[in-house]
């Protein structure tokens, strides 16, 4: 789910009805965040899909 957006991933892990956390990050020097959602990293912990999110900072290289 890495690069997904938090929308889609919630809704895949829902719609399996797999239990999840959301965990969200910020970047440590100041930037212009846009209000999307993505997913940079999944992790499994206890039977729980932890979700680790940040916000598309318009600058990323896809």
């Amino acid at each position: 789910m890495v690069a997904w957006s938090l929308e889609q991933a919630v809704q895949a892990l829902e719609s399996a009805r797999i239990e999840y956390e959301v965990i969200l990050t910020k970047p440590v020097k100041n930037a212009v965040l846009q209000n999307k959602l993505y997913v940079i990293r999944q992790q499994n912990r206890a039977g729980k899909s932890v979700l680790t999110v940040a916000a598309k900072m318009g600058r990323e290289v896809l």
